[in-house]
């Protein structure tokens, strides 16, 4: 888009009361200063990145620990908060420790429900890991399939009987962190039917291993389907994952309540 019609997005946006965020696929200097530029015209305040560097694992902390340095201070600059997410190629105890050397206030982690599976890590022991640092979340299903001694996934309806992941447990564990106010401010909903991606990290890799170069995310056409149907469907797997969530959403609330008249119940009756 154009400035002008960035303009006349954002000033929708805010007719429907809603913030805008933005993500990009990268932390290098040249993507992240435009995205720094259409934040201003957009009146974003968070922004989505993760790296794409190859190399040996130390080699590409240390440029990714650089990146963090250089963008904890734009986001002083300018009043931004970036999240640093978890994107298949990175653990979630690294993102983990590049947060916690760089130590900026304004850097944060985006906690994919699925990415860490190419990562070869459990997706809960992949929360607990990352918890203290989660500004933002994506929320879809996965279906795991082994490869080799790692693991790859292919994107599923989430909630489907294909989807492997604990999603009702990962997802009331994310509303549950924070103290006095709730820690995550935004639960994207990502319904990726159909996308690949391959096994990123291996059990026998080793201390130091090497990281291959990540290319762009894209949802290939599978075979027997033109890009058309897919367009023509995505519409609708969308509203089933607003569906899904929003039972997952009602049926804890309702378990809630229970509980707590139940502990009334006992309170009352001492």
């Amino acid at each position: 888009m154009n400035d002008d019609r960035l303009r006349a997005f954002a000033a929708r946006a805010r007719g429907y009361g809603l913030d805008l965020h933005l993500e990009i696929s990268t932390t290098e200097r040249e993507p992240v200063d435009e995205a720094l530029r259409i934040a201003g015209i957009l009146g974003v305040q968070h922004i989505r990145v993760y790296s794409r560097y190859e190399g040996q694992l130390s080699q590409v902390m240390s440029r990714i620990e650089d990146d963090l340095r250089r963008l904890g201070d734009l986001a002083d600059t300018h009043g931004l908060h970036f999240s640093f997410e978890q994107h298949e190629e990175l653990r979630s105890g690294e993102i983990a420790q590049l947060l916690r050397t760089v130590g900026h206030p304004r850097l944060h982690a985006m906690f994919d429900f699925g990415n860490m599976i190419n990562a070869c890590e459990r997706p809960m022991d992949a929360l607990a890991q990352l918890a203290p640092h989660i500004l933002q979340a994506h929320l879809k299903g996965v279906h795991v399939l082994p490869e080799g001694d790692g693991f790859g996934h292919r994107g599923v309806l989430q909630g489907s009987p294909e989807d492997d992941l604990p999603g009702a447990r990962m997802l009331f564990d994310l509303l549950m962190l924070g103290d006095d106010e709730p820690q995550v401010i935004t639960f994207a909903l990502e319904q990726e039917n159909l996308y690949y991606a391959p096994a990123f990290r291996h059990h026998s890799e080793g201390e130091d291993p090497f990281i291959p170069y990540r290319e762009l995310s894209t949802t290939g056409l599978p075979e027997g389907w033109t890009l058309r149907d897919l367009l023509a469907a995505e519409p609708g797997w969308a509203v089933d994952q607003v569906v899904h969530v929003r039972g997952l959403l009602a049926r804890m609330r309702e378990l809630a309540a229970a509980r707590l008249a139940a502990a009334d119940a006992v309170a009352g009756a001492r």
